[in-house]
């Protein structure tokens, strides 16, 4: 056999061996799985339309404590950070020396004072017994003077006799002046005394109060919040002992946009939450809108007024939601639930449950807004959900309309 046709023969063999397993079957793909849901059904109940919200939290009685006696040295500081005291009480002792030595000098120029002034009451007694003296003298030199001066026209008595009359008159009017003189000098003195008494009882009363002031007293009932003073040093007006504010006008103050203004009023509830505090709510109401806006922000400040207030510290930063309006028996679905396409919101419907169950999309409109819930509302004259429906839950972002879909069951897990 010749080379080329044993060639021939082999290639025919190969052709023919292809051909034999030449367009097999592409084998056939075994069905989708049907999606596995989880469904809810939609439920009747009360529901809030809150204002979510941000703010601090600030003590409305909040005072610095600054020592009134100035220049002086701090001796005791009684109370720290977090002590609680109440209005009256004894906070800090400052150096009284120097009111000490003021009082007793004003003391004692009070009482030399009021021995001045009554100094001058006797003397003044003294002399206006003195005058009522002079008065009889002057009288009866005077009637002695009419008697001579009478008997000098008839030639009674000499001329000597009527000067002698008139000098007697004379000095007795003259020892009244001088006694009128003498009274209302000591009126003077009892004026500059009683000046003299007034001046020391102010110096007595100022040091009466700065001596007070050595004690320092806490202002308000509340607690301690900071202790810029320390010992030895000299008090100021620019430093103050302490920092106190009273844990019963704790408050949160909020800044809302304007756009609220008409939904907000006083004794709305609030609740607050604190990072402080995980877990827990504090409530409260709505106390105070403010009447006006700020032009610049366009903001409205609020303040909140706490059912419990003393447990949350001035300067925290604090979240919550006022409850501006609440509706009794609200259809609501689960928010996770809700699907969106070009801002409308829709769920799917579970149809069918007891045979080959299928979903149907229904578009819906968002009513009131709770924090896991949203209430339903019918949009124009599409079918509206009723509390024996059930829509997906979970599983809904992979379906269709009409797809089918099968319903996980309640499990009850148990461990070994």
């Amino acid at each position: 056999m010749s080379r080329l046709a044993l060639c021939c023969g082999i290639a025919l063999l190969v052709s023919t061996g292809c051909g034999m397993n030449a367009d097999p079957k592409p084998p056939t793909a075994p069905p989708a799985p049907t999606p596995l849901v989880r469904v809810a059904a939609p439920k009747r109940q009360a529901l809030d339309r809150t204002l979510e919200f941000t703010g601090d939290v600030e003590a409305l009685e909040r005072v610095e404590v600054v020592p009134k006696l100035l220049n002086v040295r701090v001796e005791r500081l009684l109370v720290d950070v977090g002590n609680t005291v109440a209005a009256g009480a004894d906070i800090a002792i400052l150096d009284g020396a120097d009111a000490k030595t003021a009082l007793d000098e004003a003391l004692l120029a009070e009482k030399d004072a009021d021995t001045k002034i009554r100094e001058a009451e006797v003397a003044k007694r003294e002399l206006q017994a003195e005058r009522r003296g002079q008065e009889s003298t002057l009288d009866q030199s005077k009637k002695a003077l009419d008697r001579a001066k009478a008997q000098a026209e008839r030639g009674a008595i000499s001329q000597e006799a009527l000067e002698t009359a008139q000098s007697k008159f004379d000095m007795a009017r003259a020892q009244l002046e001088k006694l009128d003189i003498s009274l209302q000098k000591s009126d003077i003195g009892a004026e500059s005394a009683r000046k003299a008494k007034d001046k020391a009882k102010l110096d007595r009363e100022r040091a009466e109060r700065d001596l007070a002031y050595a004690t320092v007293k806490a202002p308000i009932s509340g607690i301690i919040a900071k202790r810029q003073g320390k010992l030895g040093s000299l008090t100021s007006a620019a430093m103050p002992l302490f920092d106190l504010y009273d844990p019963k006008t704790v408050v949160v103050t909020v800044q809302v946009t304007q756009r609220d203004l008409p939904s907000l009023r006083a004794g709305l509830p609030a609740e607050v939450r604190s990072e402080a505090w995980p877990g827990k709510t504090f409530p409260g109401k709505v106390a105070v809108v403010s009447p006006v806006v700020d032009p610049t922000a366009g903001t409205v400040a609020i303040r909140i007024a706490l059912d419990d207030g003393g447990v949350l510290q001035p300067g925290l930063f604090v979240t919550g939601r006022i409850v501006l309006d609440t509706r009794p028996g609200a259809l609501t679905i689960p928010r996770k639930a809700v699907l969106y396409e070009r801002e409308r919101p829709f769920v799917f419907k579970i149809d069918g449950a007891s045979g080959a169950p299928r979903v149907t999309r229904v578009w819906f409109r968002e009513g009131l807004a709770g924090r896991d819930e949203v209430e339903v509302l019918p949009e124009g004259g599409a079918s509206m959900l009723g509390e024996n429906d059930k829509i997906v839950l979970v599983g809904q972002d992979r379906l269709r309309d009409g797809d089918g879909v099968e319903i996980e069951l309640p499990t009850t897990r148990t461990t070994s």
